[in-house]
């Protein structure tokens, strides 16, 4: 033990017997007072555990006392930061969240939303982490403390930045003007330090895709590195260098990009720790990809992941969950592996050495493993939704190195975990909720109602005032929220255990459940703006007892096939030539997304299973044209339904439904509101049903949405013919008003099948990675097995006769899918010219479970009913001739 050991050792001893001698005399209040002082100074000689230890005595004390002052909030507060320096940061936020919990001292309030903005922006949760900033800023701001509300607004701007969103890159800039503003208010100097992050954060800001200056970054990178060189600071220096290297290699100039080796060099060399060594190294190997020298490139992205998880020199060498899980900056890894993975491919390319695809998909393994922690620890859907968004780069690479190795079952798992794995994760919690308490489900009801209501009315309120206060409300909803879902944790163990676990289904399960005259076709498409050779489409193909992967080809040409092939879809056939053109397209598009001289697996008069993905998603498979001689539609030969995932159909499958009723219908034919157009042709669809199935209608003024919320958990079917939007807002209407997408997130049903007999039903923003955010999607999170959805507006007419044959072919006994089918075959023989133009019929198309009867057609009952049919006719006859 050295001097400054043996001190402190000594100093220890007599601040615990002083505490002792103020606790055996009762006296508290000197006991918090001791523990307190002292905890402080050990904080500003950096001895944090020790002063956890009297930290945490001087709560214990506040508690004896059942003393709950700003004192106390104060206690609490500091107790978090000395947890947050030894990298305990869920320790750290458990203090944070008393302090807030307590409300006993606004400040320290303030500072501890702030710190749990930090302590979410550390687990990826961006969006959440935004939201409390936001709180904590807007208390602090009351005060007068404008140094430590300039480092929250800087540390603010880092997440935003961090988003990389439209949105949140506007409110970083407004940020940075705010703190911009204070650091020229204030007459005592603001540190170097902070000078230097405001230039660096602004830099930052038009070093971005989106705001991208390269003069303006140039100039506030410039601005930091004469000033750290001024004061000798040289971690800032390093950080600098290295940041002016990354922006040169982006610059499109070629010998610009040439300084960056400049830069980099110069950041290593002033470089002091493990973080600033990482990201030189990474920046280092993103400038030998753009001079395609990989092995170079391979060498650097290896130093920088070793800097960043301590795993080893050896390029084979890979972080196991446990080293990920502890990483510094769980982002910086997960690109590192991407990169890695993407120069193994390459260097593949290169040599056609299988060991780099080898290598490159264990590090796509490590990516995914990665995804998967940040998704777990992301609660808000929006940072949820962009984590699914950085992995699809994962998935398609995955799929790509699957396909050179003959690996069907990893590629297959890449496809599905592309595909709708929050739909999934949301009702796998839903199913396990159902088993809670009613008391406690409702409660959670009422607090998402009372959220989508907020989010509504923000939406559509215009005064600043209001939506400030709007948004204060749904932060507290929000907060309520998360306690709550804590709370079912504890007293539900084996709730919260279900919950954790989301399966993706493999080949042999999904071969186990296939009958033989079904083949499933599961596309897989990315779009990455930097590597140009890595946009393309797979497909997975899966038949009873064959798999195969294809590279489809390149995902450009596809996608402006699409965009073709979707315009002559959206009108009716008026010429001959508007027919030809747009069989010509259909036919090249087929031949592209269905190459039979590439499949083995037979798909002729097969059920087509189809899971597209990115723009396939807005495309009927069923018009496509098999034969440029009989200009053959696809459905002629193949009845075809869609699912967003196989994982997703079995879960959703399991799902226990009992509804006991048939079916209910809503037909609100006008509307009093939007200046919509009446739908004339709606009663007739639904009195038309009502032929073949018992069913409950809503009409006109009685198709409400009130009716609609209330009046649809206990049917097999719902159906609803009307408007919808998507264009602007997701919307359904009824007579009275509008039910919103995120509505539907708050309602439940039971139904084996939703109709959604109206516009762009299956149309909506393609979230990367997760699929189209659809009125369907949203039919499904509330319970659905089944919907049909449209992909254009639908015809009024045409889609009344296509329903009604559906619905025969339902009552008949035929699975939804061959019911849905078979009336677009009826109606495609049963009219001509331009009536029978794929517009009028293809729109409208099954999403889900395809297999299953709703209804058993009684043979027996019906020869019975045939042969007393029979009986009278022959009665009739015999008494007619008796009588002549």
């Amino acid at each position: 033990m050295d001097r400054n050991d043996m001190y402190a050792s000594e100093t220890e001893k007599h601040i615990d017997s002083i505490i002792t001698i103020h606790l055996s005399n009762n006296n508290f209040l000197n006991g918090i007072a001791v523990s307190h002082e002292y905890s402080r100074r050990l904080y500003k000689i950096k001895r944090y555990s020790t002063a956890i230890k009297y930290g945490t005595l001087e709560i214990s004390l506040y508690k004896k006392l059942d003393l709950k002052n700003d004192k106390y909030a104060k206690a609490l507060y500091n107790l978090g930061l000395f947890y947050s320096k030894i990298g305990d940061i869920d320790s750290a936020s458990l203090f944070y969240k008393d302090v807030v919990n307590s409300n006993k001292d606004e400040y320290s309030t303030g500072k501890a939303f702030c710190e749990l903005g930090n302590y979410y922006y550390e687990k990826g949760d961006f969006f959440k982490a935004q939201d409390y900033y936001t709180k904590g800023i807007s208390i602090l701001e009351k005060f007068d403390r404008k140094k430590l509300l300039f480092k929250k607004y800087i540390d603010f701007s880092q997440v935003l930045g961090e988003m990389n969103t439209t949105n949140s890159l506007s409110k970083k800039l407004i940020i940075l003007d705010n703190a911009n503003e204070l650091m020229n208010k204030v007459s005592s100097p603001f540190s170097v330090r902070d000078y230097i992050s405001l230039n660096n954060e602004y830099a930052n800001y038009f070093n971005s895709e989106e705001t991208y200056n390269f003069k303006k970054a140039r100039y506030y990178y410039y601005k930091n590195l004469r000033k750290s060189i001024e004061v000798k600071d040289s971690s800032v220096i390093s950080r600098t260098y290295s940041n002016l290297g990354n922006l040169y290699i982006d610059s499109e100039n070629i010998i610009k990009r040439d300084s960056a080796l400049y830069f980099l060099g110069q950041g290593l060399k002033y470089s002091t720790n493990k973080e600033e060594k990482s990201l030189i190294y990474h920046n280092f190997s993103n400038y030998y990809v753009t001079k395609n020298q990989y092995l170079d490139a391979l060498n650097n992205i290896q130093k920088s992941l070793v800097k960043s998880v301590n795993i080893g020199n050896e390029i084979e060498t890979l972080p196991d969950e446990k080293v990920l899980a502890i990483a510094y900056n769980k982002y910086n890894v997960l690109s590192a592996l991407i990169q890695k993975a993407t120069i193994l491919i390459k260097l593949y390319y290169q040599e056609k050495d299988l060991k780099y695809v080898e290598l490159a998909l264990s590090n796509l393994v490590s990516a995914d493993t990665l995804i998967n922690l940040l998704l777990r620890d992301s609660k808000e859907e929006g940072s949820r939704l962009y984590w699914r968004k950085e992995a699809a780069e994962i998935y398609l690479k995955g799929i790509l190195v699957c396909e050179i190795l003959n690996k069907k079952e990893g590629a297959f798992y890449f496809a599905e975990k592309k595909k709708a794995l929050l739909l999934i994760e949301d009702i796998s919690k839903n199913t396990n909720k159902s088993k809670l308490p009613g008391v406690v489900l409702e409660r959670e009801n009422t607090l998402k109602k009372k959220i989508v209501d907020i989010e509504k009315a923000i939406k559509e309120e215009k005064d600043n005032g209001l939506i400030k206060s709007l948004k204060n409300n749904r932060f507290k909803l929000k907060r309520q929220q998360e306690s709550f879902e804590d709370s079912l944790e504890i007293l539900f163990p084996s709730y919260h255990k279900e919950k954790q676990t989301t399966s993706i289904t493999t080949i042999s399960q999904v071969q186990d459940n296939l009958d033989k005259k079904t083949v499933i076709i599961s596309y897989v498409s990315s779009y990455n703006k930097i590597n140009d050779e890595f946009n393309k489409l797979y497909a997975v193909v899966i038949s009873k007892s064959q798999t195969e992967i294809i590279e489809i080809g390149k995902l450009k040409l596809v996608e402006e096939l699409i965009v073709n092939y979707r315009e002559r879809l959206s009108k009716p056939f008026e010429t001959l030539t508007d027919k030809l053109m747009f069989q010509e397209v259909a036919n090249e598009l087929y031949t592209l997304l269905i190459p039979k001289n590439r499949i083995s697996i037979d798909v002729h008069q097969k059920h087509l299973m189809i899971i597209p993905d990115g723009k396939l998603q807005y495309i009927p498979f069923e018009s496509l044209v098999i034969d440029r001689d009989t200009n053959r539609y696809l459905i002629e030969e193949n009845e075809i339904s869609y699912a967003y995932s196989i994982s997703f159909l079995m879960h959703n499958n399991n799902v226990d439904r009992k509804a006991t009723k048939d079916l209910v219908s809503f037909a609100p034919v006008n509307f009093n509101h939007n200046n919509l157009e009446e739908i004339i042709h709606s009663i007739d669809e639904i009195e038309a049903i009502g032929n073949h199935l018992l069913q409950n209608n809503y009409k006109e003024k009685d198709a409400s949405k009130h009716n609609f919320l209330s009046n649809t958990d206990d049917y097999k079917i719902i159906h609803l013919a009307t408007h919808a939007n998507f264009s602007d807002k997701l919307q359904i209407a009824f007579h009275d008003s509008n039910l919103e997408y995120s509505e539907l997130y708050t309602s439940r049903n039971q139904a084996e099948l939703v109709v959604l007999s109206a516009c762009n039903t299956s149309l909506g923003e393609i979230a990367e990675g997760e699929g189209v955010m659809s009125l369907a999607r949203g039919f499904f999170y509330a319970g659905a097995n089944t919907v049909i959805s449209s992909l254009w507006n639908a015809n009024d007419k045409s889609t009344a006769q296509i329903m009604e044959s559906f619905y025969n072919n339902l009552e008949k006994g035929q699975t939804k899918s061959k019911a849905l089918h078979n009336a677009k075959i009826k109606y495609l023989k049963s009219t001509s010219l331009s009536d029978a133009s794929p517009h009028y019929w293809a729109g409208f198309v099954l999403i889900g479970d395809a297999d299953t009867k709703l209804f058993s057609f009684n043979i027996f009952f019906c020869s019975i009913l045939f042969s007393l049919f029979l009986v009278l006719i022959i009665s009739a006859l015999l008494f007619f001739i008796k009588k002549r």
